[in-house]
C-alpha cells in the first residue's frame, strides 16, 4: 500500500470528490471549503451536538464551530487516498442517516 501526498493540483480533485459525493445528501444544507477544510452545514432540524457523538462513535474526528451551531468542520490529512475518502464519505453519509 503506498503513501501519495496530495499535492495543490490532487488537492483539488480531493476536494470536488469529497464534495461531489457529499451535495447529494438532502441534511446537507450548504458546503464551504478552502483547500481539503470543509465546513458542512446541516439544515436546523439537524441537532450537530448529537451527530458529533454519532461520528465518534463511527471513529470520526470532527469539529464543531463555536458560534455556528448547525455546521461541522473536517479537515482530512494531506495524505489522504481516494480509497480512503470514499470510506470517510460514506461513514458521513451513514452517520447523518443514523442521526435522523
Amino acid at each position: 500500500n503506498s503513501i501519495t501526498v496530495i499535492t495543490s493540483r490532487s488537492k483539488k480533485g480531493a476536494n470536488k470528490m469529497i464534495v461531489g459525493k457529499l451535495k447529494p445528501v438532502e441534511e446537507i444544507k450548504e458546503i464551504r471549503r478552502i483547500g481539503l477544510m470543509l465546513a458542512i452545514e446541516l439544515y436546523e432540524e439537524c441537532n450537530v451536538p448529537d451527530l458529533l457523538k454519532i461520528f465518534q462513535e463511527n471513529g470520526l474526528i470532527v469539529d464543531q464551530f463555536l458560534f455556528n451551531d448547525s455546521s461541522f468542520r473536517i479537515a482530512p490529512p494531506l495524505i489522504i487516498t481516494n480509497d480512503e475518502i470514499h470510506k470517510i464519505v460514506e461513514k458521513i453519509k451513514h452517520c447523518i442517516k443514523t442521526l435522523n
